[in-house]
């Protein structure tokens, strides 16, 4: 950098392949996020309109925050488990485990929690660096639903 000159250097994202120039290939992210089920699966009553659940204000506050992520990739470039393991899920996956795990509404939730808690791509290869959480737009706190997860895990 140049005395008194500030220059900015634009990259594309790290830990994708970049298709060209700035643009990275995100499909790795959607192998991921299909692997568990992205949305809320409610009950077979539900379903069949025979019941109604609703969503209580308190837990809606809960999930409010991790359902804002819009899969731009940034706390993928910047995990370091990631850059390392590329079979890691990946804090916006995980997040999206613990956002749909959480929901009431869902009854997946277990079977979630049950892939995350692998060895190789689950929630215990986090290390809890909290670079996802410091560079996501959109405030979401993936590092913080990854630790929730564990909790949920260990129960």
């Amino acid at each position: 950098m140049n005395e008194g000159k500030k220059e900015i250097t634009i990259e594309p994202m790290d830990n994708f392949p970049v298709i060209k120039d700035l643009i990275v290939d995100l499909d790795s992210v959607y192998r991921k996020m299909n692997m568990i089920t992205p949305r809320v699966t409610p009950p077979e009553e539900v379903i069949q309109g025979k019941a109604e659940t609703r969503l209580k204000p308190e837990d809606q506050k809960e999930l409010w925050g991790f359902a804002q992520c819009i899969i731009c990739g940034l706390c993928y470039s910047a995990c370091p488990v990631v850059e390392t393991n590329k079979d890691f899920l990946g804090p916006a996956v995980l997040a999206m485990v613990y956002r749909f795990s959480a929901d009431p509404r869902d009854t997946l939730g277990k079977k979630r929690v049950e892939i995350v808690d692998d060895p190789i791509i689950g929630i215990w290869n986090c290390r809890v660096a909290g670079s996802c959480s410091f560079v996501c737009p959109r405030n979401v706190d993936p590092s913080l639903a990854i630790q929730r997860l564990k909790e949920v895990s260990m129960k």
